[in-house]
């Protein structure tokens, strides 16, 4: 019989998974306040994306580089969940 625990008590439980968690999460959100700090004053497009084969593929303002930085933290958030699932179910 399978004791099942809440997801509180496998954060507690797999303390590594939960400091990468922590640290991804700290980068980002700073990635994304110092991006506003040093571009608040900045009133032409700012370039989002850019690869060796298609050039500048993504321009945006300031808003839309803030939603890269949320985006990111939501992939992260949704990462820690499935790898603590993962190694709760590893034997």
């Amino acid at each position: 019989m399978r004791i099942r625990t809440t997801m509180p008590q496998k954060i507690m439980q797999y303390k590594i998974i939960s400091g990468v968690f922590v640290s991804s999460l700290l980068f980002i959100l700073g990635g994304a306040i110092w991006a506003y700090a040093v571009l608040r004053d900045i009133s032409s497009p700012l370039i989002l994306h850019f690869n060796n084969f298609s050039g500048i593929t993504q321009i945006g303002g300031l808003g839309d580089l803030l939603w890269v930085g949320v985006t990111g933290a939501v992939m992260v958030i949704i990462n820690f969940f499935i790898a603590v699932e993962f190694e709760a179910r590893d034997r």
